[in-house]
């Protein structure tokens, strides 16, 4: 007997105790022990001896004993991560035990049929007194013809029987290779096939759509990019999941973009730095650009925080690049923060896999962990008052050209001219004028000092 969890018993005993487990033996494996453990070759009858072929019938056990072997599921574990395919192709591997053991037992019962009849067929006779290897060569031989099925000619009726027998189980079993083959034909990259399909789809579209060709390859780069040959419904497959697996895979595909980025790690050591790591994973959304693409655009009121997971981003302001971010780096913390439009456009330089952090969901988080959002307004308020200086210092120096190009201020001392350029830096504001706005009109009252920056 046996306790392992599973055993095929635990399905038809709810509550299994000691004694369940006994009343189970009793009706289910006693009676094939007791009859396979008798000594029928000593029994005083013709062709006792071969009576020991009784014990076979403790072999209905052998299917449960092999998928149950630790070392049958280990060498399985390990063929299906070498060959990478799926549960449904790793069926050939029974089958081809189920096979061989049938090609084996099918010998073994010609042999054992033809010495019973005395060598009686002629073609089995020249193998009488041969080795034991040509004997089961040829046993085998006969039994592989005799699966499709030629080969065996039998003599009398004993042997008839049972090449007819062998005969119509070897069909079925054929009949079950060629089902088994057709299902690895389905399961072999069964997603990759999904992907071609979806390919040929979104192609037919655009054809029918008359999308211009450059859209065209810019939207089949996306879906290489996004779903790299394979096509999965990763949101239905993880919905079907607990938290804690979904959880756990979170983690797991955003292990990278964690170890680049500090901002998603938490390091406080009072045990809950993995459950932020989840909670944040989970929160985190992937999103793809392939160049060109505007992630947001200057002026939009966004509620959403960026990470890159790889690519290249360009930072525009008033449509001029002033920076490019790469992977592990994060942008639009504002928009969580001050709920301020973006200050910058943002376009993908390279093909660019972000995560996206949506403003509710960080609010969500933040609520559990203080600590948090105490970090990232600090970060906001280091990087708005480095923008700040670089503003301040942009407006300082265009107020110095001002003043020192202004013809009624030239004879002024350099002190008073310095005075008025923070006066003056302190009043600027900046202000975007794009190409056909008119900025001033002849006959206007107002004073307007306007200076161009290119």
């Amino acid at each position: 007997m046996t306790f392992r969890e599973n055993h095929h018993a635990i399905s038809a005993i709810k509550e299994p105790t000691l004694n369940s487990w006994r009343v189970h033996y009793l009706y289910n494996r006693l009676p094939v022990d007791l009859i396979t453990t008798f000594p029928f070759e000593l029994l005083p009858v013709t062709g006792a001896e071969y009576l020991w072929a009784v014990r076979l019938l403790r072999m209905y056990k052998l299917a449960y004993i092999a998928s149950t072997c630790p070392i049958y599921k280990h060498a399985k574990k390990q063929l299906l991560q070498y060959f990478k395919i799926g549960h449904s192709v790793s069926l050939i591997f029974p089958l081809t035990f189920i096979f061989l053991s049938f090609m084996h037992i099918q010998a073994c019962s010609i042999f054992l049929a033809g010495r019973l009849l005395g060598f009686s067929n002629a073609e089995i006779d020249p193998y009488k007194n041969q080795a034991f290897f040509d004997q089961y060569a040829w046993s085998l031989y006969m039994a592989a013809t005799n699966m499709f099925p030629v080969g065996y000619h039998p003599v009398n009726s004993e042997e008839q029987l049972i090449t007819v027998f062998f005969v119509i189980a070897g069909a079925a079993i054929y009949a079950c290779i060629v089902g088994v083959i057709s299902s690895i034909a389905m399961g072999v990259d069964a997603s990759g096939r999904l992907y071609k399909q979806k390919i040929d789809e979104l192609k037919d579209y655009m054809q029918y759509k008359l999308i211009e060709p450059v859209t065209q390859r810019k939207i089949l780069k996306y879906y290489e990019l996004k779903y790299r040959g394979k096509y999965f419904e990763e949101g239905s497959l993880l919905q079907d999941m607990n938290d804690s697996l979904r959880m756990e895979v979170a983690i797991h595909n955003c292990r990278e973009l964690i170890s680049k980025v500090p901002f998603l790690r938490r390091e406080q050591g009072d045990g809950r730095d993995d459950l932020f790591a989840g909670q944040i994973t989970s929160a985190l959304e992937p999103c793809y650009y392939v160049p060109g693409d505007f992630v947001f655009v200057q002026g939009d009121i966004g509620k959403d925080m960026y990470f890159i997971a790889s690519g290249t981003v360009c930072v525009k302001i008033s449509g001029k690049g002033v920076a490019f971010l790469k992977d592990g780096a994060f942008f639009g913390e504002m928009a969580l923060v001050a709920n301020s439009p973006r200050t910058a456009t943002i376009q993908a330089v390279s093909t660019c896999i972000l995560y996206k952090l949506r403003q509710e969901s960080f609010e969500s988080i933040c609520r559990v962990f203080t600590d948090v959002k105490h970090n990232l307004e600090m970060t906001y308020a280091e990087r708005l008052e480095k923008v700040q200086k670089i503003e301040n210092a942009k407006k300082t120096t265009i107020a110095r050209i001002m003043v020192f190009k202004m013809p009624c201020l030239v004879n002024l001392d350099n002190d008073a001219k310095t005075a008025i350029v923070e006066t003056l830096a302190n009043v600027l504001a900046p202000v975007n004028f794009f190409p056909g706005f008119v900025v001033l009109k002849q006959g206007d009252d107002d004073a307007l000092v306007s200076f161009e920056s290119t």
